[in-house]
């Protein structure tokens, strides 16, 4: 256990000294993208987190979302989400990771960690046909299961990372701090392979690989989709970050 927290903690070292992230203040951050996905059956979701301290993360379903597709207001749902909720059944106030996958009927799920503030966490959310898994820092925490096999997908949906919908009718579901190497895939990785991404850099041309944002920009008002599809994103506020 001891060398595994020292891998990561120089692994986090080296991601702040040579990477940038996104600093997301929580109100009016984002950053939109042009397309949503159809994932089907199967799709894993992986990204390195900072969330800040001075983030009120009290919000419903999915929460403060690090990435969110299909959340309107006429539909309080969304069709895929993954977010960090205080306010989630059984966290007792602390922060969680909640998936969402669209519909009322018990398809938001949580994972059991107690994620920290202010420190790099890589999260990641895998679904195998209702079957949800977390993954905290390469490290398989907890399975559960949605009441649904396929995912729907509303192709005019709005796609964001660091918000979950917009409109002025209430919570736009913000995210306070910061995100790095946001990936999204369209069939399942293994704990293996989970953990391989979190210290490689990804050629872009693995199989099922859908969107790689991955920061590397450091300046603009652009936020590239390194994975060959070109959903390329625009952000809203967002402030970047070298820490």
């Amino acid at each position: 256990m001891y060398k595994k927290l020292v891998i990561y903690f120089s692994f986090i070292v080296l991601l702040n000294a040579d990477g940038y992230s996104l600093m997301f203040d929580g109100e009016d951050d984002w950053i939109g993208l042009s397309n949503s996905y159809s994932f089907g059956n199967n799709l894993t979701f992986q990204a390195w987190i900072r969330p800040s301290s001075d983030g009120d993360f009290n919000g419903n379903d999915a929460g403060k979302c690090i990435y969110s597709q299909g959340a309107q207001e006429s539909a309080s749902w969304a069709d895929f989400a993954v977010g960090l909720n205080t306010n989630f059944p059984d966290a007792n106030g602390e922060l969680r990771v909640v998936a969402e996958f669209g519909g009322t009927d018990n398809r938001q799920v949580a994972d059991v960690t107690n994620l920290p503030f202010d420190q790099w966490t890589n999260i990641a959310v895998v679904y195998n046909s209702g079957s949800v898994y977390f993954y905290i820092n390469g490290e398989l925490t907890s399975i559960s299961s949605v009441n649904t096999i396929a995912l729907t997908n509303n192709n005019n949906s709005q796609v964001f990372i660091g918000r979950r919908m917009s409109g002025t009718g209430g919570s736009t579901g913000s995210f306070t701090g910061e995100i790095n190497e946001l990936t999204l895939w369209d069939n399942v990785l293994t704990n293996e392979q989970i953990q391989a991404n979190m210290f490689s850099n990804l050629d872009s041309d693995e199989t099922g690989l859908l969107g790689l944002w991955d920061f590397r920009e450091g300046s603009g008002s652009l936020v590239l989709d390194y994975s060959g599809n070109n959903n390329h994103g625009i952000i809203y506020g967002a402030e970047w970050s070298d820490d």
